[in-house]
């Protein structure tokens, strides 16, 4: 709110715009009101995430023109958005989700039209109530699929926890940054580095992170007791 407010505002008075100047006013603004957020994860991803589409965006947008419009711009931004965060969510969670690049191709337009269907329930409502109740149902809808999407996707079991980075892991994860580079032999690689690090973190991470068992059994006189750690 405070980023839009900030760009709408100097829309109206026709001045230069610098996004990053917004991120940082918003950012010094909320830690004025609450120092202690600094040391918040949601806090860290929600400026991180909106650093890295700041920054990275273009770059990612550019290698992916070969695929259809709504898709490209959705992978770019969960593309720039989790370069920044991922470091974020491994150091706080010790986690890292592969199943995000897929999912979001889908769920960041879903979630789009959600919200501009929502805001279009709420201006309807004050001339027609019946088709504000229609186009919340709408709505209401459209939060099923999403969520059975979600559902669906996080079944794929592509959440790894990750406690200790291996060199062999930071290089596959680091190939996705190879599109980044201003240089016209790798523009000319396309999405395939970002392919490949995506593919590759997966293989990785399903050979490493086969359950380990341990069977324990208790025994007193006739009785026995066995217990199944995984």
């Amino acid at each position: 709110v405070f980023m839009f407010t900030l760009f709408f505002i100097q829309s109206i008075l026709f001045r230069d715009r610098n996004v990053f100047n917004y991120l940082m006013i918003t950012c010094s603004i909320i830690l004025l009101i609450s120092p202690w957020e600094l040391f918040n994860p949601g806090f860290q991803l929600s400026f991180s995430a909106t650093a890295g589409i700041l920054i990275f965006y273009k770059q990612y947008r550019r290698s992916l023109k070969s695929f259809p419009e709504i898709i490209a711009d959705s992978l770019a931004v969960t593309l720039s958005a989790q370069l920044l965060t991922v470091p974020v969510i491994l150091y706080h969670m010790n986690q890292i989700n592969t199943a995000g690049i897929v999912s979001n191709i889908v769920i960041i337009p879903l979630i789009t039209l959600i919200m501009g269907v929502s805001i279009f329930s709420i201006f309807i409502s004050f001339i027609s109530i019946p088709a504000a109740i229609f186009s919340g149902s709408l709505t209401g809808f459209l939060v099923k699929i999403s969520i059975f999407i979600t559902h669906f996707i996080s079944g794929l079991n592509l959440n790894f926890f990750i406690y200790e980075l291996s060199p062999l892991l930071a290089v596959i994860l680091l190939i996705s940054v190879i599109p980044l580079f201003n240089y016209s032999k790798f523009h000319k690689l396309k999405f395939y580095p970002i392919a490949i690090s995506i593919i590759m973190s997966v293989i990785y991470l399903k050979s490493d992170s086969k359950p380990e068992k341990y069977k324990y059994v208790v025994t007193d006189g006739n009785s026995r007791a066995e217990i199944l750690e995984e």
